[in-house]
């Protein structure tokens, strides 16, 4: 479960005169396996609370537990072993090596957690089968369609087996077919057990979670399921 209570977050660019709050005292709780959809326009903090809630930002005021862990007052080694075993990370620009294979590319989460050679290989296999790319395993990433860079980050989530998915706006970079594709995956996982909080602005999409949040200027303004 994700407990956020008093959570504001607020930015400054130059001085107090530029200060900026992305985030005005926002209370949620985010049961576990639930699919969640954060929606709103650019700018309203959307991507400001997913990265709090993965540990990639700290707020200015509240706090965050995740399975009554405090991930807001932990050192910074503890985050990332937070991130790394606990959260599995899409974003919209893949962020993948393109020079690396896609094998190469999922194994990175495992490397950095010091996972075996043999564990590594099963799981990397099982996961690049989720998505319906072990064929391409042994392919460079930068040969690869936008739509299959975005399932081989998908796979690079999923290796460590985590918890808790984050996706920040997976489709964003796709046509509808590998968008529907992505989200097919994602309603997957939703039903292996695991929580998935995937920020959008497209409401087809956000239409297949369970339950949607709206926020607006920092602060939620619907929550509806």
């Amino acid at each position: 479960m994700i407990e956020i209570a008093n959570v504001s977050k607020k930015f400054n660019s130059c001085g107090e005169k530029n200060e900026f709050w992305a985030l005005r005292d926002i209370n949620l709780t985010i049961k576990t396996g639930n699919f969640v959809a954060i929606v709103g326009r650019s700018g309203s903090g959307k991507s400001t609370l997913m990265n709090l809630i993965g540990a990639l930002d700290k707020p200015t005021s509240g706090n965050i537990c995740v399975d009554t862990q405090d991930i807001v007052n932990i050192s910074n080694h503890k985050k990332e072993l937070y991130r790394n075993q606990k959260i599995g990370f899409i974003f919209q620009a893949f962020y993948l090596e393109p020079t690396y294979t896609v094998y190469e590319n999922v194994e990175m989460p495992m490397l950095i957690k010091g996972v075996s050679f043999k564990e590594r290989g099963k799981s990397i296999e099982e996961s690049l089968s989720k998505v319906g790319l072990l064929h391409k395993a042994h392919e460079k990433a930068k040969y690869l369609s936008g739509g299959e860079q975005q399932r081989v980050s998908i796979a690079r989530a999923l290796v460590n087996n985590p918890e808790i998915i984050l996706a920040d706006e997976p489709c964003g970079n796709l046509d509808s077919n590998n968008s529907n594709q992505v989200m097919d995956i994602l309603g997957e996982l939703h039903l292996e057990g695991k929580t998935v909080i995937m920020i959008s602005h497209n409401m087809e999409d956000a239409n297949r979670a369970k339950r949607i949040i709206t926020i607006y200027d920092g602060k939620i303004v619907e929550d509806r399921e």
